[in-house]
C-alpha cells in the first residue's frame, strides 16, 4: 500500500530532476549555439528534448518494476487482510459518554448540597414560564406583532416570578445537632477532639453560593485550610476525600 502511494509521488520528483538537469544540460548548448562557438553536432533543441525524454523514460521504467515488486510482495501474504484497514474504534464517544457521567455525577454532588435553592430557583422558573405562555398566547390574539408580544410575555412572566416566588430565608448559623453530628462523624469516630482553635466546620458547597446546612454539606477541616478556601466552590477531587 505504502509502495502505491509513493510510487506517484516518486514519479513527480524524478520527471521534475530529468526537467532540470535537462535544461541545465541544454542551456549551454544554447549559448554556445547563439555565439556561433559550438563545437557539438547535435543542435540545441534535439539536445534538449532527447535528454528530457529519456531521462522521463528510465522514470516509467523505475516505477513498473517497483510495482511488479510489491505486487509478488502482496502474493506471498493475505492481500485482503493487508489492504483492508480495520474498523477505528470510536474513542470519540467513549469519551464523551465517561465526560457526561462524570459531569452528572459532579452535579449531583453539587446540587444535592444546595436543594433549598434549587426548588427555590425551580419554582420561579417553573412561574415565569407558565405566565410567559399565558401572555403570549393572550397578546397574539390581540395581533401584536410577535417580536413584540415575546418581548412583553418575558418580561411580565419573569415580574410574575420575582413577586410570587420570594428567596427562601437563610441562616448561616448551623444547628447545634448538626454540629455535633458533623463533629461526631469527622472528629469523634476517629478517636480526636474538637479544638475550636485548630479546627473549622466548612461548607463543602460554600453558603454564599447557595451551600446549605445539612450535614452532607459540612466537614471538620483546619482553621488555616478553610481561611485560604474562602467561597471558592469545590473541586471533583474534593468529593473523592
Amino acid at each position: 500500500m505504502y509502495a502505491f502511494t509513493l510510487a506517484p509521488l516518486f514519479f513527480v520528483y524524478f520527471e521534475t530532476a530529468c526537467f532540470l538537469a535537462s535544461f541545465l544540460v541544454a542551456l549551454p548548448m544554447t549559448a554556445a549555439g547563439r555565439t556561433g562557438n559550438s563545437g557539438i553536432g547535435i543542435s540545441t533543441p534535439h539536445s534538449f528534448s532527447g535528454l528530457y525524454h529519456s531521462c522521463s523514460a528510465s522514470a516509467v521504467g523505475e516505477i513498473e518494476r517497483g510495482a511488479a515488486l510489491v505486487l509478488e510482495t502482496l502474493a506471498r501474504y493475505n492481500a485482503a487482510d493487508f489492504m483492508s484497514p480495520q474498523p477505528p474504534t470510536n474513542v470519540l464517544t467513549v469519551v464523551a459518554i465517561v465526560g457526561a457521567l462524570v459531569l452528572a455525577w459532579y452535579l449531583y454532588q453539587i446540587g444535592s448540597r444546595k436543594k433549598e435553592t434549587i426548588r427555590y430557583k425551580l419554582r420561579r422558573a417553573v412561574i415565569a414560564m407558565v405566565v410567559y405562555l399565558i401572555m403570549a398566547i393572550v397578546l397574539t390574539k390581540q395581533a401584536l406583532p410577535p417580536l413584540e408580544a415575546v418581548v412583553v410575555s418575558a418580561l411580565v412572566g419573569m415580574g410574575s416570578a420575582w413577586l410570587l416566588v420570594r428567596p427562601p430565608t437563610r441562616d448561616r448559623r448551623i444547628p447545634k445537632a448538626v454540629r455535633r453530628q458533623v463533629i461526631a462523624r469527622d472528629l469523634t469516630s476517629k478517636g480526636l477532639r474538637w479544638d475550636p482553635a485548630k479546627h473549622h466546620i466548612d461548607h463543602v458547597v460554600p453558603f454564599s453560593r447557595g451551600g446549605d446546612n445539612s450535614a452532607r454539606n459540612l466537614r471538620v477541616v483546619e482553621k488555616q485550610k478553610n481561611l485560604r478556601k474562602g467561597s471558592k466552590m469545590p473541586g471533583f477531587l474534593d468529593f473523592l476525600k
